[in-house]
Formats: C-alpha cells, sequence, structure tokens
C-alpha cells in the first residue's frame, strides 16, 4: 500500500512536469532567465519528498478503512 502510494505520486509528479516542459517550457525560461529543466529540478527537489509523504500519510489509513469495511460486511 505504501508503495503504491509512492510510485503512484512520483510517476503523477514525473508526468505533470514533463507535460509543464514539453508545453511551456520556453515561457518557464523566459520568466525565469533558466533553464526550464533547471526550475523543474528546483521544483520537485523543494516539494516532492513532503508531497509524497503526505501521500502516504492520508493514502494508507483511508485504504486500511476501506478494507476493514470490506472484510466486516463479509
Amino acid at each position: 500500500m505504501v508503495l503504491a502510494s509512492i510510485v503512484g505520486n512520483l510517476s503523477n509528479t514525473f508526468f505533470v512536469f514533463l507535460s509543464l516542459y514539453l508545453l511551456v517550457g520556453d515561457k518557464i525560461e523566459a520568466i525565469f532567465n533558466k533553464s526550464a529543466l533547471t526550475v523543474i529540478f528546483e521544483i520537485i527537489s523543494a516539494v516532492a519528498f513532503f508531497e509524497t509523504l503526505f501521500v502516504v500519510l492520508i493514502t494508507v489509513p483511508i485504504v486500511t478503512r476501506i478494507n476493514l469495511n470490506k472484510k466486516n460486511k463479509d
């Protein structure tokens, strides 16, 4: 459960930032006067750990509770 939430969150983060780079990378470079990849890596390094931790802390109790409710109904 923990691994699934980590992989899901990180893959979502990867594809969102890949889309940003591909679709608006030139605008990011113009705004920040840096390479778009540099800006994106700075954002990911600042946010990814805490975002993933938050997702795990929310996902695990919710899925555990859902699984308990399913077992109690059977």
